[in-house]
C-alpha cells in the first residue's frame, strides 16, 4: 500500500544527502512520488548507487519501502514492515 511522501521528509532527506557530498537533490512532486536530480552528469557519475542506498535508508528508518522507477529518476514508497 503506498504511503505518503511529506515535504518535510524530503527537506530533511536533501540535507542528507548534503552532507554527505552526494551532488544530488530530491524534488518533491506530490506525496507519492519524488524525483531524483543530479547537478551534473560529471559530478554524479558513478554515484547513482549512493544515492539510491542513502534514499532507502532514510525512508527505512521512516518504517517505509522505496520503489525506483524504471529509469531512476523518480521513486515512490510502501509502507514497511516491521
Amino acid at each position: 500500500m503506498p504511503k505518503e511522501i511529506t515535504f518535510n521528509q524530503i527537506v530533511h532527506l536533501n540535507a542528507v544527502l548534503e552532507e554527505k557530498d552526494l551532488p544530488y537533490h530530491i524534488d518533491y512532486v506530490d506525496g507519492q512520488v519524488a524525483g531524483i536530480e543530479g547537478y551534473s552528469s560529471c559530478a554524479c557519475s558513478g554515484k547513482e548507487n549512493l544515492v539510491k542506498d542513502e534514499i532507502t535508508q532514510f525512508f527505512k528508518k521512516e518504517g517505509m519501502n522505496v520503489n525506483f522507477s524504471s529509469d531512476g529518476y523518480t521513486f515512490t514508497t510502501t509502507k514497511g514492515t516491521i
